[in-house]
């Protein structure tokens, strides 16, 4: 993982800026670039090597601030908010005010869904400022996170305040939903660090106050994924000075609305302890000790059903009659077992995940999709013998805006909008952004 490239690297994309005139084509060299340095930034993060995170970190920030602003400048006629948030996110100047403070403490986090239509290249850029949006807002807190690791609080506060104020001007997934409470959760740190008592109350009370919003939304959020861009100053914060020993499971992403909770009462009942306020500190205490009891049990249920499916696996015959009967009604062609897809649709039997498949007469193309739940994906599985055509891809789920990821309906509307593209002969979706595998 050395970083000795990192100014070639840098330097290399950004000439990919300024030499395409449109912005379709600077999606996959800046996407390739943010997916490199996030993996070294985790490396570097785990062994606390804080100094190359920081130069990581700073080199994304200049990378993605141009990137918003070549999409920016295209998308200003169709996106309203775009001039607005440039201004934020592109001043690292900026210093946070009482404004911003009250504006994040009484504002409430609200989903905003855009319905307009758009035509391909325009939906295609909106989406990957939005992918672009997400990652700056990320990088800012993250390295706010690292100004509060060298004890830099005022200059953290500014970050934190700048990735907060461009959060709430636009919220359009759960995944943003969650990031911005994240936000507050590290501000409610910061002001107990600072021994503002008052103010950490209120952030960790508003904080407490989203994360249970989320929790009532459970079909919803049951697909949380686990590698996280923001990073967790409570979470650390607490750990280092009040030895909270409870840890979130890897495999198990999907509890960490649950983790978060318990991570926030415990924090909330310090700041109690510290007032005297011994009748609130023990309904806190009662309330922290539910959402444990909660969480514990998730975790053990979790865990006995994996090993239960894990005991038992899909017989040949059960695959056979199924796409046998698949291909039937809906003229699916049911792949060699000799051949490479074979061992993706043992996996994906109805006894599994498989949630639809077809065959597209028009594009002579079979599709299967496949739910996987606790990555926060759908799997595309599309091919064709006829053509000569297998490709596998995979769709984030937040990108999709549902509540039911169950509905037949949802994945005939998916398989619509899959297109062969005349010039690479691949196949692409319009609308979504897609991703040729799962970190």
């Amino acid at each position: 993982m050395e970083i000795d490239n990192l100014d070639v690297e840098t330097e290399q994309v950004l000439v990919v800026l300024r030499q395409n005139s449109r912005s379709i084509y600077i999606h996959g060299p800046v996407q390739q670039f943010i997916n490199i340095q996030m993996n070294r930034y985790y490396h570097w993060i785990e062994i606390k090597e804080y100094k190359i995170c920081f130069k990581i970190l700073n080199k994304m920030q200049v990378v993605l601030g141009q990137t918003l602003k070549k999409l920016g400048n295209e998308l200003t006629g169709f996106y309203t908010p775009v001039k607005e948030l440039l201004l934020i996110l592109l001043d690292e100047q900026r210093q946070y005010s009482l404004q911003d403070k009250n504006q994040v403490m009484k504002s409430k986090i609200q989903l905003q869904v855009d319905n307009d239509k758009y035509d391909d290249e325009v939906q295609s850029n909106l989406t990957f400022f939005m992918d672009c949006f997400d990652s700056i807002v990320c990088c800012i807190n993250n390295l706010a996170y690292i100004y509060l690791l060298r004890d830099n609080i005022s200059k953290a506060l500014c970050y934190l305040y700048r990735a907060a104020i461009a959060r709430l001007i636009h919220i359009d997934s759960y995944r943003s939903y969650y990031h911005m409470v994240l936000i507050c959760l590290n501000l409610a740190a910061v002001y107990r660090q600072q021994n503002q008592y008052d103010d950490a109350v209120n952030m960790i009370t508003k904080s407490i106050t989203e994360l249970e919003r989320l929790d009532s939304q459970q079909v919803k959020l049951k697909f949380m994924e686990s590698r996280l861009y923001v990073q967790n100053y409570l979470e650390y914060y607490m750990k280092e000075f009040f030895d909270f020993k409870l840890k979130l499971p890897q495999n198990m992403p999907y509890v960490i609305i649950q983790y978060n909770l318990c991570l926030s009462y415990q924090f909330f009942a310090t700041l109690l302890e510290y007032q005297n306020k011994k009748a609130d500190y023990n309904i806190c205490k009662t309330y922290y000790t539910q959402v444990y009891n909660m969480y514990m049990q998730i975790i053990v249920s979790d865990k006995q059903k994996t090993n239960s499916q894990q005991s038992k696996s899909p017989a040949l015959e059960d695959i056979r009659g199924y796409y046998a009967k698949q291909k039937s009604q809906k003229q699916l062609q049911l792949p060699d077992e000799k051949g490479p897809d074979f061992e993706i649709l043992q996996r994906i039997t109805p006894k599994n995940n498989i949630i639809y498949s077809d065959y597209i007469e028009d594009l002579e193309l079979n599709v299967v999709f496949t739910l996987l739940e606790q990555q926060f994906y759908i799997e595309v599985l599309v091919y064709s013998y006829s053509r000569d055509i297998k490709q596998r891809f995979y769709l984030q789920c937040d990108q999709i805006e549902t509540t039911d990821f169950y509905s037949p309906e949802l994945y005939k509307q998916l398989a619509s909008m899959l297109i062969i593209d005349s010039d690479s002969g691949l196949i692409k979706m319009r609308k979504y952004r897609m991703i040729d595998k799962i970190k």
